[in-house]
């Protein structure tokens, strides 16, 4: 007899299965699951947030920034983020710039998560401020960190730094097959 999942708690259990397949490459399963659940056309952060990171993944550039903005109609500093990373992805420097200008700006007036700041760099190719903004967030105890294993950029998940920080956090060194 298996357990059976109140609705909200099914959805949110796909959700998480969906954002696993893609981590792992699987675009096939994580797209069955979005068809399911029509995420393309959700209104909830979390989902879009999943949906930009999908087209992110397959380069459908066009795709992630339509859905990146409807992301920044909910969060602005969210959707700023984002947005920055693609365009950084894209080798769109001079508006991933604009975008991280306008985190930092914000920045400065309110607290945001030093995590938006370092995926921004990421996305732009300039890893050692990523990773300064993550030692900022790591010294700070920024909770946004809670997710960093999950939530992490997929290009740094091999350096010896991420690594690092992973361990100083006190998260379990990852096993590799």
């Amino acid at each position: 007899m298996g357990i059976k999942l109140a609705p909200e708690l099914k959805t949110t259990y796909d959700h998480y299965l969906a954002k696993t397949y893609l981590q792992a490459n699987q675009f096939e399963k994580a797209k069955a699951l979005m068809d399911r659940y029509q995420m393309e056309l959700s209104t909830d952060l979390y989902t879009l947030q999943f949906v930009v990171s999908y087209h992110v993944l397959l380069k459908n550039w066009g795709k992630a920034i339509a859905s990146a903005k409807k992301v920044k109609l909910i969060s602005p500093v969210m959707g700023f983020t984002m947005l920055g990373y693609i365009h950084g992805a894209m080798k769109k420097q001079e508006v991933a710039q604009n975008y991280l200008d306008s985190l930092n700006w914000i920045a400065a007036n309110h607290n945001i998560p030093s995590l938006n700041i370092a995926y921004v760099h990421f996305g732009m190719g300039n890893d050692d401020l990523g990773f300064e903004a993550l030692e900022k967030a790591y010294t700070n105890h920024e909770s946004s960190l809670m997710n960093i294993q999950v939530n992490s950029p997929l290009e740094i998940r091999d350096d010896p730094r991420y690594l690092q920080l992973l361990e100083k956090i006190g998260f379990p060194k990852a096993v590799k097959n």
